[in-house]
C-alpha cells in the first residue's frame, strides 16, 4: 500500500514538474521557441519606444519603433532603432507595449503597406525577457555558428 502511494505521488510530482517546464516562457515551450528561431530571419531583444497604427488588414497592422538591445540571429544592428510590424486584435491596447523589454522573432524583410521593405513579427511571437530565456537564445545563437 505504501509503495503504491509513493508511486502515485512520484508520478504526480513528475507530471507537475513536466507541465511547468512546458510553459516556462510566457506560456511557450522551449521546443516552440527553437522552432520559431529556425523559421525566422532575425531574433532580437528590443525595448519598444513607440507604437503607431500602420494599416488596416485582417487585424490592424502596427509599427513598433524599438531600440535593439541584443541580437541572437540576423543582420539587425545593435543599438539602432528597428521598426517592425505586427498585427493585433482590434481591442488590444498596443500602447501598453511602450517601454516593454522583449524578444521578437522577425520574419525576413518583405513589402510593407506603405512600400519599401520592413520586418514583420512572426505571429504572436513577442515574448517577455527573462534570464533563462536569454541564456537559451544565446545557446541557440552559439550553436548556429
Amino acid at each position: 500500500m505504501k509503495a503504491k502511494l509513493l508511486g502515485i505521488l512520484f508520478f504526480v510530482a513528475l507530471f507537475a514538474f513536466g507541465a511547468s517546464a512546458q510553459s516556462e516562457f510566457d506560456g511557450r515551450s522551449l521546443a516552440g521557441i527553437k522552432s520559431d528561431f529556425k523559421a525566422v530571419g532575425a531574433v532580437a531583444r528590443v525595448k519598444i519606444k513607440a507604437v503607431k497604427f500602420a494599416a488596416e488588414d485582417v487585424h490592424p497592422l502596427y509599427a513598433a519603433e524599438s531600440e535593439v538591445v541584443e541580437i541572437f540571429k540576423g543582420t539587425v544592428k545593435k543599438s539602432k532603432i528597428l521598426t517592425f510590424y505586427f498585427h493585433a486584435e482590434e481591442d488590444y491596447d498596443v500602447q501598453k507595449l511602450i517601454g516593454k523589454d522583449c524578444i521578437v522573432f522577425l520574419e525576413k524583410e518583405s513589402a510593407i503597406p506603405a512600400g519599401g521593405k520592413g520586418w514583420y513579427e512572426l505571429e504572436n511571437s513577442m515574448i517577455s525577457t527573462s534570464p533563462k530565456l536569454i541564456a537559451q537564445l544565446r545557446k541557440m545563437k552559439n550553436s548556429a555558428k
